[in-house]
């Protein structure tokens, strides 16, 4: 526990790993439990799935179970558990060592059967009990105990459970169709399991129209298992050219027991892919004309056929539309700005020319009065007077020596 050297030949993940079951052991398997106890397992369980450790089946008891344990944990025996011990080394050994919920499953349900003939004691008290495993798989055994029903309670991960909860629920996310070929059309059914258990499911195709060939009907992909909270594509194909320019099917998913789950109406067109996302109607795009890739939202009945729960999920009209006519909005800005601009110079011409020359005057010395000769001063007081210049070769008042004199000729001093 204090070797130096064994925690700097351990890589990153290992070492995290490391440091987690050292804080679990001071401050949970000790006299002394700590206050964030269940944080600390948790953290050592889940460094451990980091780095692909093989955990026994006792480690997901501890974290589910948490509360059993005293606080004073490093002066209790264990003698009483020791039994439970023995009961993992059985499954363990069934199971070749590979841990999966059904084996979690298999060890709740043994001891849900053995508690039902369990002996009791003088006082009353039932034995502790372990769970045989030549009796539990005794067809006598189990003729007796069939309709046995009972409800257990288990911590485990929703990816891990396979056998605890007999319901699953599918999706129609996504189906794009391939149309292009002319004597192929190929469906891809994209399928997401919403559940919190491993099923499976297939797609086949249904409601075509009369004039479709009779063999699309039997069209059906094979059955495939999809782990829960995970996406499966299916690829469906049809084989023969589309009987009109543009029909409509429907795409079924059906569990293992050929239940319906899920249906989407879906949208073929020739020379064409259409795409059928989410909770959009199919949108076609290809060497037709109006093409059109905007989302249609379908109808809340289709929306939950097709295995989405709750209502719509509403639009954003308003960013949308701003987002796709952001360049002629700038353009029709940048326009109207020059307009404005052109229209100012435009009144301040007219009002120098008319009533105000020093309006009109100004701010063209950014671009007229710059250093140049001048045959003569333009000014009536100055116009007899030699021109005298700076050193940088500006026109100066002859008195003040300062660039207050004209350097370009009024209209109206024109002779």
């Amino acid at each position: 526990m204090h070797d130096k050297d064994f925690e700097n030949k351990l890589s990153e993940g290992e070492k995290a790993a490391w440091q987690a079951f050292k804080s679990v052991c001071s401050s949970f398997l000790g006299n002394e439990k700590a206050e964030n106890y269940e944080d600390l397992v948790r953290d050592m369980v889940k460094c451990f799935r980091v780095i692909g450790c093989n955990m026994s089946l006792k480690l997901h008891f501890l974290d589910s179970h948490l509360d059993f344990f005293p606080q004073n944990l490093g002066a209790v025996s264990d003698e009483h558990g020791e039994r439970f011990h023995q009961d993992i080394d059985m499954f363990e050994k069934r199971f070749s060592g590979r841990w999966n919920g059904s084996m979690l499953a298999e060890y709740c349900w043994s001891n849900i059967r053995d508690l039902h003939q369990m002996p009791t004691s003088g006082n009353g008290q039932k034995n502790h009990f372990s769970a045989s495993t030549a009796r539990v798989n005794s067809p006598e055994y189990r003729r007796q105990y069939a309709k046995c029903k009972a409800k257990i309670g288990v911590r485990q991960l929703a990816n891990r459970l396979e056998a605890l909860n007999p319901k699953s629920s599918g999706r129609i996310t996504e189906v794009h169709v391939d149309a292009t070929r002319p004597f192929r059309s190929l469906i891809t059914v994209i399928v997401t399991n919403t559940g919190l258990a491993s099923s499976s499911y297939k797609v086949r195709l249904r409601d075509f129209p009369s004039q479709a060939p009779p063999a699309w009907l039997e069209e059906k992909s094979r059955l495939i298992r999809i782990p829960p909270q995970h996406v499966q594509e299916f690829l469906l194909q049809l084989d023969g050219p589309l009987p009109a320019e543009q029909i409509h099917c429907s795409v079924e998913l059906v569990n293992w027991k050929e239940q319906l789950v899920a249906t989407r109406r879906i949208r073929l067109r020739q020379k064409e892919r259409c795409l059928c996302v989410w909770h959009c109607l199919c949108a076609c795009i290809g060497a037709g004309v109006g093409n059109d890739l905007r989302c249609e939202p379908m109808s809340a009945e289709h929306y939950n056929a097709a295995g989405f729960q709750g209502s719509l999920p509403t639009t954003t009209t308003t960013t949308t539309y701003i987002a796709d006519n952001i360049f002629l909005s700038v353009v029709c800005f940048m326009i109207i700005l020059l307009l404005i601009l052109i229209l100012l110079g435009v009144a301040k011409g007219i009002l120098g020319l008319c009533s105000c020359p020093a309006v009109g005057m100004w701010g063209l010395d950014m671009f007229v009065e710059q250093a140049r000769r001048i045959p003569h001063y333009y000014e009536k007081e100055l116009c007899d007077r030699s021109v005298i210049y700076d050193c940088a070769g500006y026109p100066v008042h002859p008195d003040t020596k300062l660039r207050t004199v004209r350097t370009i000729s009024r209209y109206d001093n024109k002779s």
